[in-house]
């Protein structure tokens, strides 16, 4: 369709056509992207053509620098991972699939066929469920390819790949200044404010911290000072499958837990770099059995830029033993691993690994993480460490009931699938020995088929016939379920973090304060965000870019996305006066008072506490913005009383009334009501009560449940999405 070639880009160079360098560079890709698509990969002009394309790629970036770009390389992300709605099934590149709006619903051909009927059923929760007639999904294939975008100087007006001048719009909202430029002007860039040692501290963040950089200085290694910070804690509750619950009445239906995320970055570069994540789970003593005081590593997750490399996998085991350590100060005693590698492909907490980074064996992951507990061991951290096994065993566990049950753990899936299969049997049973009763009316032989003691015998024996002798005494399911954890007892660790001992344990502690983070609350909205917008961690180059991003994320995390700042001393506001002239311009009301601005100022938002001008944009001011925020909402709520005279009663009555009225609360558009759905969320979230008066709470909560047990489910078909240290890495340790 662009026919091009050599002679026709030479007579180009020669009249001048080529405004720009780009110009020329897109023309010799397209002339080898026409090469490689007509021609068969075994003819010569193909094998040609790719060397050819090796040599341009060699070459073509000095002669970029030197007219004042950041180079002449054509760079592509990586394509988007599908998986399939219905079945989590994976949707390969190249392969057809069928999308509906604009592939947030995507089905694999195989489901899409399989689906009865002329209609699909789509929905994030049971209340917002609607049939989709099969016409209105769109046949596609995965093969979309997104190049990296550019961005254009504001003085020369050159064009610069993002990722290589490492430029984000929301840092520099003032424009991109290339180096070249801000030479002549005598100027320089200014820093980003949004760095990892900024982010607000932790005890925990500064106890790792402080472990690794003395490991490192220790160790008379040059490598930068590393930052560890908790960037998310909040409370959660794990509800009991129902499965389970309805086989065992006596087992706990809800586990309250507190979840915790946290990021270690390294400056390399003069850019700081994130290259380790873990997500983890800790049920304190107020939990119930058999989950008290146990911590679950339940997301683990690195990219190999650390440097120096001999130190990746001792820096990591720190942290990992420095964790535990710090458990062990707080009062937990076990703590539990699933060292389960992941998938190809697969991502669990970083999008795009580098290539070179591969998935070792199972066996060659138990074996380090058996070093990392052997290390801890070895510092007095850990007490003792064994499979899951011989835990069982040794502390004589015969009872289902007496296993922990973790969110997105191992167990409670094989346990809830097991129990339906147990069920489905029995019925199977049933319904077979109703079938013989029906066969045996009117037969003369009742009595004597009834007592046949040899097929009944032979009946009997079938369950045991496979194992003679007995893991554990008790009923099928806990035979089963124990059958299972003897065949893939090696990659379950249990840590024992206090020796045995007859005096008690005090209550187990956090001496720290929550840290709102929708972005790491739980894995799956950063990696989504990082798939939407490109943040690959699949070389140096762009981790140093995605890093700067999530960081930006991050500082921006945390508060309320419908409180505004003043645009004079960017203060957070929620009664606001606003410009509609310039679109993005607030004024807090001191501010309004002493500021003088060109267009109209109207008001707008509700006042829902005093002036936060002086109050930092710390997580602890944010929270207690947030908890005072709830308070007003439950006071509201019950207070019948027309006068009162409580603070913010009557404006909270006044959103209320609003949010209940609104016509256009459904659609998003109203800042008011999105404002308003925003503390109820946040409400929810902790609300323990049965009847309370908030008026959405109940339905908040049902959302909430529905969405995890979908989550639940899901990872009932993704086993080995829960994760470990990033493969690659594991490769390098044994180097």
């Amino acid at each position: 369709r662009n026919p091009i070639d050599l002679s026709a880009i030479d007579a180009k160079l020669s009249n001048g056509e080529y405004a720009t360098p780009w110009q020329f560079c897109n023309d010799m890709w397209l002339m080898f992207d026409n090469a490689w698509v007509y021609n068969k990969k075994t003819s010569r002009v193909y094998k040609y053509c790719s060397k050819l394309a090796e040599v341009f790629e060699e070459v073509v970036d000095e002669g970029f620098r030197a007219l004042g770009y950041c180079c002449g390389q054509r760079y592509v992300f990586h394509p988007q991972v599908l998986y399939c709605y219905f079945k989590l099934c994976p949707i390969p590149r190249e392969s057809s699939y069928y999308g509906y709006q604009n592939n947030r619903y995507v089905y694999c051909t195989k489901c899409f066929s399989e689906i009865p009927g002329d209609s699909v059923t789509i929905g994030d929760d049971s209340s917002s469920l609607q049939a989709i007639p099969k016409q209105a999904f769109k046949e596609q294939k995965n093969d979309h390819v997104g190049h990296e975008p550019f961005v254009e100087c504001i003085h020369c007006k050159r064009q610069f790949h993002k990722i290589c001048v490492l430029y984000h719009e929301s840092i520099w909202p003032e424009g991109y200044q290339c180096d070249g430029c801000l030479r002549e002007l005598k100027n320089v860039r200014r820093e980003s404010k949004f760095t990892a040692k900024r982010l607000p501290t932790t005890k925990l963040g500064n106890f790792l911290e402080e472990k690794v950089n003395s490991f490192l200085r220790n160790a008379g290694c040059d490598a930068g000072e590393v930052t560890i910070r908790v960037v998310s804690s909040c409370n959660k509750v794990l509800d009991t499958r129902p499965g389970m619950r309805d086989r065992f009445s006596s087992f706990p239906t809800q586990f309250p837990y507190r979840t915790k995320a946290l990021f270690v970055f390294e400056e390399i570069d003069g850019i700081e770099v994130c290259f380790f994540g873990m997500h983890v789970q800790e049920y304190g003593s107020d939990s119930p059995a058999p989950n008290t005081r146990r911590v679950y590593i339940s997301y683990l997750d690195s990219v190999h830029f650390f440097r120096p490399k001999q130190y990746r996998t001792v820096v990591y085991h720190e942290i990992l033993i420095g964790y535990l350590e710090f458990c062990k100060m707080n009062g937990f005693q076990t703590a539990h691993i699933w060292a389960c590698p992941p998938g190809e492909g697969d991502d669990y907490i970083f999008h795009c690994h580098p290539i070179e980074q591969k998935i070792p064996k199972p066996k060659r992951l138990v074996e380090w993480y058996r070093n990392m507990l052997e290390r801890g061991k070895a510092q007095q951290v850990i007490n003792e460490f064994k499979d899951i096994f011989a835990h069982c065993t040794d502390e004589e566990i015969t009872a289902v009931t007496e296993i922990p049950y973790f969110e997105g753990d191992f167990w409670p899936n094989v346990i809830e699938e097991t129990i339906k299969e147990i069920d489905q049997e029995e019925e199977e049973r049933k319904a077979s020995v109703a079938n013989v009763d029906q066969q045996r009316v009117g037969s003369k032989k009742v009595g004597k088929r009834g007592t046949n003691k040899k097929g009944s015998k032979k009946a009997g024996s079938g369950r045991s016939s496979k194992k003679t002798t007995l893991l554990v005494t008790g009923d099928d399911l806990s035979q089963k379920i124990y059958q299972t954890m003897d065949k893939h007892k090696e990659v379950f660790f249990v840590v024992l973090l206090h020796p045995p001992s007859s005096s008690p344990l005090p209550a187990t502690t956090d001496p720290d304060s929550l840290i709102t983070c929708d972005l790491m609350d739980g894995r799956d909205a950063f990696l989504n965000l990082a798939r939407e917008k490109h943040w690959e961690f699949s070389s140096l180059r762009r981790a140093k870019y995605s890093s700067l991003s999530m960081l930006y994320e991050l500082h921006n995390q945390g508060g309320d996305r419908f409180v505004y700042s003043c645009n004079s001393c960017n203060a957070d506001i929620e009664m606001r006066w606003h410009c509609k002239e310039c679109g993005d311009y607030d004024l807090c009301q001191s501010c309004y008072t002493k500021t003088t601005h060109e267009h109209p100022l109207e008001k707008l938002g509700f006042d829902m506490g005093p002036e936060e001008s002086t109050t930092s944009n710390t997580a602890e001011a944010r929270n207690q913005l947030m908890k005072r925020r709830n308070e007003y909402l439950i006071h509201a709520c019950a207070c019948r009383d027309p006068t009162c005279s409580k603070p913010f009663c009557i404006k909270m009555k006044q959103l209320l009334r609003h949010a209940r009225d609104c016509k256009q609360r459904s659609t998003g558009k109203c800042t008011a009501c999105n404002f308003f759905l925003r503390i109820c969320a946040a409400h929810a979230h902790e609300c323990k009560e049965t009847k309370c008066p908030v008026p959405i709470c109940a339905n908040l909560k049902q959302k909430m449940r529905e969405r995890r047990e979908r989550q639940q489910k899901e990872q009932t078909h993704m086993p080995s999405n829960i994760g470990m240290p990033n493969q690659g890495d594991q490769h390098q340790q044994y180097m």
